[in-house]
């Protein structure tokens, strides 16, 4: 059996509310946010005895940027489709998944996930079949198959849309796969975000965020 993390990296990745600090607090939050979420899959270990999991990261362009964050873990991939479902099914196409192979796709806009999290994600998608980490917006941060759902089918889900959970949910249930519901997790959308997620947490909360935490002090946000 092979477990594989696809982080799918967005340039256009932003904060929806007014940004401090100039023009550049978008360009580092782009660069803080897909090195910590990268930091966390590295640290995921699935079991006792369990091989860590594959890593791929998928973006959009700029390769050779891409190739300067990722460490040399991660296989890196164009994305290939002209929407989300089409992405989505092409890295499926790319890995050939046998029926017992286990693949979670993470976005980065929820970068204070946590390894425990993803290693619990893993247990309950073997479990299931599938598995989703919603927001409290409707949408969704994570979703997970064990082996692949047929080519097309997420073409019925409005992805950006505060119905994408239910219809990821309604989906698999038509398909008769069990679904396992994750942790929800507010994605990060606003600056004050920044600051809340790099605080004071407990540790076994939140993870260390060091690139976060580096653009939060820098603008301000924490001391």
């Amino acid at each position: 059996m092979k477990r594989t993390l696809v982080v799918l990296a967005d340039e256009a990745f932003g904060l929806t509310r007014p940004l401090p600090g100039g023009d550049e607090f978008q360009t580092d939050l782009v660069e803080a946010a897909l090195k910590d979420i990268l930091k966390v899959c590295q640290e995921v270990q699935p079991g006792p005895g369990s091989p860590p999991p594959h890593l791929l990261l998928v973006y959009p362009d700029r390769r050779d940027w891409h190739a300067q964050i990722a460490a040399n873990y991660w296989l890196l991939v164009p994305q290939m489709g002209l929407n989300l479902a089409q992405r989505l099914d092409n890295v499926l196409l790319l890995l050939a998944p046998a029926p017992d192979d286990e693949t979670i796709f993470l976005g980065v806009r929820t970068p204070h996930l946590t390894a425990r999290a993803l290693q619990h994600a893993f247990i309950a998608l073997g479990q299931r079949g599938t598995c989703l980490g919603p927001t409290p917006d409707g949408g969704a941060y994570a979703l997970g198959i064990k082996g692949r759902w047929p080519t097309g089918v997420l073409q019925q889900v409005r992805w950006h849309e505060p119905e994408a959970s239910e219809d990821l949910k309604r989906l698999f249930r038509r398909l008769q796969i069990g679904v396992a519901l994750l942790d929800e997790m507010a994605p990060l959308v606003a600056p004050t975000h920044v600051g809340e997620l790099t605080g004071a947490r407990p540790a076994i909360d939140r993870p260390a965020l060091p690139f976060l935490k580096q653009i939060a002090r820098k603008r301000g946000l924490i001391h």
